[in-house]
Parts: structure tokens; C-alpha cells; sequence
């Protein structure tokens, strides 16, 4: 792939848009102790599977007292799922949790306790998915690998609007962040995104003052001619979802979807559940989104 074949975004504003992230990321990272120099892929993987549906704060406060008691594979796959639920109780959602990573660990367990180093495998393990693959492919075993999640993906549609329409699909974006992704530093990078989603390109009211890539965004620069359109119907269109087939996966009515869309109304949170399952989502992110 050259550097200049995904959505006719060319060489020099993808060096730039490198450049001006590494060097915002040099000041500005999060400190997590998953982020830290020689976490194993185990580790990275244990702090996926904290984060998912939850803070990274709230994440940080178990993953010390989890990787503690449960230092490998091995160790996670003889834990009592009483205990481990116990352990996860400050995240939510503790005994499903809990029988999630015990499936994991069982299975991990049973391929000798090695963790699959190509993101296919990583998506077929029990708990997993897309995003969490890719973190552990290039956090955990420094293989350079584009890291989307609801943060990047807002990012990447906002800056570079004017190619990436609402209705260019997530597939297309996850292509642009691996366009984007520097040789070198690619770490960094990746981190760069998520801590720029979470901390200043907030879905709502965005920092734009204090934004790196302030400069050549097109949604900063109010050059989007569909930037009234609702977050959530760019997140459906996104993904290729026309409202009759979103409905049906989410198990709610178009009419739910237009009022939604159209903020006439604000979604009950069992409805939130069902869309962000139907959009593969977790729950925080579309609550960010929206």
C-alpha cells in the first residue's frame, strides 16, 4: 500500500499529521501501568480485558492486585472464579467478567499458555475483539499494527473529513490509521490517538485550542458540510447500517432510531446496550459518542 492510497490523503499531510501526534505524545501521554517499559503480552492482554467497559482509572486501580495474584496463564487459568470475580468487583459487571477470562484462561491454558501473536487468532479468543487484538499485537509484542477504537475513529473522521464522508465505512478507517501509523514509534502513536480522543477530541465540546492536529482539521475548520449530522447516525452510517437493518440487530424500532438521531429523545440505557452491542461497540464508547 503506498502511503497515499487510502482515500486520496496524501504523503505530505500524512507526515505532517505524524509529526505534529509524536510530538504532542512526548508532553502528553497517560501513565498507566500497563503502558509501562517491558509489560509482557500477557499484561497488555490482562489490561484489555479490564478496560472493557469501563475507565482506564477505574482499570488501573484492580490490573496491580490482578497481575499480582495472577502473575500468567497458568496462574489465571487455577484461579477460583469466586476469588476473580471478587478481584473484579470495582469494574462492574464482576461475574461476568469473571466467566469471561476464566474461558480465556482455559483456552490459553490449553495451547500451552502462549498467546497468539497474529490478530486473527487474537479475535477468536473468548473476551476479545477487534480493538483489544490490535492493542496486544502492538503494545504487548511491538508489532507494528493499527490500534481503533471509538476515540480513534473520531478522530480520524473529524480531521480528515472530507474524505472520510459519515458513510465511508469503519473498515476504510482502520485502513487510514494503518496508512497513518509511522514505521518507528508506532507505539506512541497509537497511544497519541486514544489519549487525544479521551482527553481533548471529546465527542462533545472539543478542545480544538489545544489540539495538535488543530491545524488542516477539516472539522475544526468547520469545512464539513455534514458535521450537523447526530453521532449517532454518523456511527450507523459509518458502518454501512441502513436504519431498518441497525433496528433489527438492536432488537428496537426505526421510530426509536429517528428520535434518537434527530435528539427528540435521550436513549434508556437497557436501549444503549442493545445499540452498542449492534454497532460492536462497548457500552462507554457509545455513551462517548453520543
Amino acid at each position: 500500500m503506498s502511503n497515499s492510497s487510502v482515500l486520496g490523503i496524501g504523503k505530505s499531510r500524512v507526515s505532517a499529521v505524524r509529526r505534529r501526534l509524536l510530538g504532542w505524545a512526548a508532553e502528553n501521554l497517560r501513565d498507566f501501568p500497563w503502558r509501562r517499559r517491558g509489560v509482557t503480552p500477557y499484561e497488555v492482554l490482562v489490561a484489555e480485558l479490564l478496560l472493557k467497559r469501563t475507565t482506564a482509572t477505574a482499570a488501573a486501580r484492580v490490573y496491580p492486585t490482578f497481575i499480582e495474584r495472577y502473575p500468567d496463564v497458568r496462574a489465571l487459568s487455577m484461579a477460583d472464579e469466586t476469588e476473580l470475580s471478587a478481584v473484579l468487583q470495582p469494574l462492574g459487571l464482576s461475574r461476568q467478567r469473571a466467566q469471561v477470562i476464566t474461558e480465556l484462561a482455559t483456552v490459553l491454558h490449553g495451547r500451552g499458555g502462549r498467546i497468539p501473536k497474529t490478530v486473527r487468532a487474537l479475535e477468536g479468543l473468548p473476551g476479545l475483539g477487534a480493538y483489544a487484538a490490535r492493542a496486544v499485537m502492538t503494545f504487548g509484542f511491538g508489532i507494528r499494527t493499527a490500534v481503533v477504537d471509538g476515540n480513534v475513529e473520531r478522530i480520524l473522521r473529524r480531521v480528515f473529513g472530507e474524505a472520510v464522508a459519515p458513510d465511508v465505512t469503519r473498515k476504510a478507517v482502520v485502513e487510514l490509521a494503518g496508512q497513518l501509523l509511522p514505521r518507528s514509534r508506532h507505539q506512541a502513536f497509537n497511544f497519541a490517538l486514544i489519549d487525544l480522543g479521551a482527553e481533548v477530541c471529546k465527542p462533545t465540546k472539543p478542545r480544538c485550542h489545544v489540539c495538535p492536529l488543530r491545524k488542516g482539521c477539516d472539522y475544526g475548520m468547520g469545512r464539513l458540510p455534514h458535521q450537523a449530522v447526530s453521532p449517532l447516525k454518523q456511527l450507523r452510517m459509518g458502518r454501512g447500517e441502513s436504519l431498518t437493518a441497525l433496528a433489527a440487530k438492536a432488537g428496537v424500532t426505526r421510530l426509536t432510531i429517528i428520535n434518537i438521531e434527530a435528539g427528540r429523545t435521550r436513549p434508556r440505557p437497557e436501549t444503549l446496550g442493545k445499540l452498542s452491542q449492534a454497532l460492536h461497540m462497548s457500552l462507554s464508547e457509545l455513551r462517548a459518542a453520543l
